[in-house]
């Protein structure tokens, strides 16, 4: 019964995306950039969360925050709100990622096990992966 379910839902997937395309979701390709981009959205609006990203790639992206001190990532992501919070986080992350893997990068393998252990994310990330083992998605 269920097999037969998860069948029909793929083929209807299958279907859908033949029709109508995947829809771009307009996420960044680097995992490291992503969840930058990921903290600048937390707790405001997405203008201010395009106007703090774009002041990032402007100074440099990932390698120009690595050479800055909280102080002026927190001045230079100001429109996205709780700057303090953020460049602090922002920080923290890329010296995590950093000190785990000698490089602000990560490969796909490396995506999950790292998010998961960075402070504020295990528990969401954990709840979304249970809410997906529930409903039979990997």
């Amino acid at each position: 019964m269920r097999s037969s379910r998860l069948s029909r839902a793929a083929k209807a997937h299958c279907l859908l995306t033949k029709t109508y395309n995947t829809p771009a979701l307009g996420n960044l390709v680097d995992p490291v950039e992503e969840l930058i981009f990921i903290s600048l959205s937390r707790q405001t609006h997405e203008v201010n969360t395009a106007r703090a990203w774009r002041a990032i790639v402007e100074s440099g992206g990932v390698s120009g925050i690595r050479a800055m001190s909280v102080s002026q990532l927190e001045a230079l992501i100001r429109p996205s709100g709780l700057s303090w919070q953020k460049a602090r986080w922002i920080k923290g992350a890329l010296e995590a990622i950093e000190s785990r893997f000698g490089q602000a990068s990560l490969d796909a393998l490396q995506v999950r096990r790292t998010l998961t252990s960075l402070c504020g994310l295990a528990r969401p990330l954990s709840a979304m992966a249970s809410h997906r083992r529930r409903r039979g998605l990997k």
